[in-house]
């Protein structure tokens, strides 16, 4: 649907910008990051550093979930989109 377009969008310019990895905090925010983050107690990597909040689409990606022991790769998602799509 129109949505995926959106997603795809969205996971292309962040791999664009060198955005590799995607996790959601404690909290619900989304967060994209450079590097791969390590899980502290209520974030990933640190408060300050090389992250993105993305909170403004946390709708989005509901399968990254906080509980997740490792972040997202972001190339991951992407791949997954696309291959969900050419099956239609």
């Amino acid at each position: 649907g129109l949505g995926d377009v959106y997603k795809r969008q969205i996971l292309k310019w962040l791999i664009d910008k060198d955005y590799k990895y995607i996790a959601r905090d404690s909290g619900g925010g989304l967060y994209v990051y450079y590097e791969q983050p390590p899980k502290k107690d209520r974030i990933w990597g640190s408060a300050i550093g090389d992250h993105f909040s993305i909170c403004d689409f946390r709708d989005l990606f509901p399968f990254v979930k906080w509980e997740d022991s490792t972040p997202t790769p972001i190339k991951d998602v992407l791949d997954n989109c696309e291959v969900v799509n050419s099956d239609l």
